[in-house]
């Protein structure tokens, strides 16, 4: 498994509904991980609410049956990232870390997500406000390491199996640090952007050689569209070290954040209207329209992206989980109903309206 990479609501045209009773919420409370998942789905408030609702996983099978359910205290973001060893997720209190040997709790104090990786074998989950950033790592051997960093986190991502992440402070320096769950986070080096440009994605993705980070920012001009440009940041020292090239508007649409995935050299990417794009990291100008995303143009979805294979989930209706190859946009496996979720969309509790916030799978075992 790779890194997954959330966009939700990304393609959304649809009206917020909500219902007046206390929705029951299905399955039994889990203290260890099903052996059979085969993915996870995360359901939280659609907006910043101040009463009401929870923050609510649920894991299902190969054939979308419910396995069990993560219920905690409300949390503005929340979600979960999957791992080999099992999955790291998030409430108003802790960073829950099930796996099939049980549970393990590590109790947190801020209010909302900031950021989330992984490489297959380790996760990492960001929280926190501008003015500083707490973290906790989780490897496959289930070792818990936490910490935190001043600033609020602009991009994260694993190169390997160290964890490389961008923070920007309040005097506007973006510092680079690495960390692992084994050795204690060290300042890599910091370097500065331009007063009308800012990190588009949350994602940081590699260069094959693992020589330095990849990253999407974007210059503001005024009355001028966005302009999404690609970076590479030296992983040795920090620094820019490659002039940036934007990324070509075009017909089908802009990127406007996202999942990133880096395959053969190449960013793939998607655009608020489901189409599924590449652009060269070497140049920039070389973009090309791969497929379009079914139904993507008219219904709510949300989607992820894992090891090369994206999730689309429609919880228009019946919700139901398909995935299609990334790069052929062919299906791949069956399209999976999770009826169990429908009762969820919309209800309401307190001023919370749930909505899907994450959808996370398992590579085939």
């Amino acid at each position: 498994m790779r890194l997954k990479n959330l966009v939700a609501g990304l393609c959304i045209a649809g009206a917020l509904t909500s219902c007046a009773f206390e929705p029951e919420y299905p399955g039994e409370q889990m203290t260890s991980l099903p052996t059979d998942v085969a993915g996870v789905v995360t359901l939280g408030g659609r907006g910043l609410e101040s009463s009401g609702g929870r923050s609510l996983l649920f894991a299902f099978g190969v054939d979308g049956e419910l396995l069990g359910r993560l219920d905690g205290t409300r949390f503005y973001g929340n979600g979960a990232t999957v791992f080999e060893g099992g999955i790291a997720a998030l409430s108003g209190d802790a960073v829950t870390v099930l796996s099939p040997d049980g549970l393990v709790e590590v109790p947190i104090e801020q209010w909302r997500k900031t950021g989330s990786a992984s490489n297959g074998d380790q996760a990492a989950l960001w929280f926190g406000e501008s003015r500083s950033s707490e973290y906790v790592l989780v490897d496959e051997s289930g070792e818990v390491a936490r910490g935190s960093v001043p600033g609020y986190v602009v991009a994260t991502g694993y190169c390997g199996g160290t964890l490389f992440t961008v923070v920007l402070g309040s005097d506007d320096i973006h510092r680079l640090f690495e960390m692992t769950v084994v050795h204690a986070q060290r300042e890599v080096g910091t370097f500065t952007l331009p007063d009308n440009e800012a990190f588009t994605a949350r994602d940081l993705g590699c260069t094959s050689d693992g020589a330095s980070a990849v990253v999407v920012t974007s210059r503001f001009e005024w009355q001028q569209p966005m302009r999404p440009e690609i970076a590479l940041i030296d992983l040795t020292n920090g620094k820019v070290d490659k002039a940036r090239a934007g990324i070509p508007s075009g017909a089908v649409g802009d990127y406007r954040g996202g999942p990133l995935t880096i395959i053969e050299g190449r960013i793939v990417w998607l655009t608020e209207a489901g189409e599924v794009m590449s652009t060269s990291i070497a140049d920039a100008e070389d973009t090309q329209h791969i497929w379009s995303i079914p139904g993507c143009d008219n219904n709510a979805a949300t989607l992820s992206v894992d090891d090369g294979v994206l999730n689309v989930l429609d919880d228009e209706g019946t919700p139901s989980l398909q995935r299609y190859d990334l790069l052929s946009g062919n299906t791949d496996g069956a399209r999976v109903e999770l009826p169990w979720l429908e009762p969820l969309i919309g209800a309401a509790t307190g001023n919370t309206i749930y909505g899907v916030s994450g959808i996370e799978t398992f590579a085939p075992r």
